[in-house]
């Protein structure tokens, strides 16, 4: 589970989150997010990968061993999250099609 009691010292103008977010259980996903967006500085520029489904999801893979878990909230909860967290979608590019790896430009207003 992630810690999400963990407070971020300092704010930062860039916050990247590569490969990653997807293995964080999806019940923390938003916590873990809104943490994240809540550390940029003003005009602050978060870059991350995903699981780019439609819907939310997880799921389970074997392909590199061991067993390896994946989540997303799906592309539409990633938007509407980043919204509410009153963040502007700078860049969102399908990367490596036909995988579902997506990754996302946000901005903090």
């Amino acid at each position: 589970m992630a810690n999400t009691k963990y407070q971020i010292p300092i704010n930062y103008d860039l916050i990247t989150a590569w490969d990653s977010i997807w293995h964080v259980p999806i019940e923390q996903q938003q916590k873990v997010l809104t943490k994240l967006i809540s550390s940029l500085n003003p005009n602050g520029v978060f870059i991350f990968s995903c699981g780019g489904t439609e819907q939310k999801g997880e799921d389970t893979d074997t392909s590199m061993g061991k067993e390896v878990y994946y989540s997303t909230l799906g592309v539409n909860g990633f938007l509407q999250l980043f919204i509410d967290l009153d963040c502007i979608c700078r860049h969102f590019e399908y990367d490596h099609p036909p995988e579902l790896h997506r990754f996302f430009i946000f901005q903090k207003k």
